[in-house]
């Protein structure tokens, strides 16, 4: 084996060695940095023209959709059912601030504040099961 074949391998595993010791440290400060700059979990701003809220109902838990359930809008006599692919959707809102809740035997039951003015609003909604 010749000396830069030796030294390549070396660099490689040195290379592989600063990696390992390094990544906990880089996925715990990419955590800190993405909190820092986080959303409350119950209010969603987003400025948009059509006031179109739609999205996707998951179980946290199995990752998987959740077909068939209502998702509604409070105070306003609307929801929507999701589709095989947990998908929902709301196109004719007016733009303001709306409640949308989801409340499904099994899970605890979820609510988050929504605020729509010119774009499409997606939502990713995590259904946890209760005990």
């Amino acid at each position: 084996m010749c000396n830069s074949s030796v030294i390549e391998m070396l660099n490689r595993k040195r290379l592989i060695m600063l990696v390992k010791m390094f990544a906990p440290f880089v996925i715990i400060m990419a955590v800190l940095v993405s909190s820092a700059f986080a959303v409350p979990a119950d209010t969603v701003v987003v400025v948009a023209e059509d006031a179109h809220l739609s999205g996707y109902v998951w179980d946290a838990v199995s990752e998987t959709a959740v077909a068939g359930i209502e998702v509604k809008i409070d105070g306003y006599e609307m929801e929507a059912t999701t589709n095989e692919e947990g998908y929902f959707s709301f196109e004719t809102l007016e733009p303001g601030e709306y409640t949308v809740k989801v409340d499904l035997e099994g899970y605890e039951a979820y609510e988050q504040v929504i605020t729509v003015n010119d774009e499409p609003v997606t939502l990713n909604i995590l259904l946890e099961r209760s005990e």
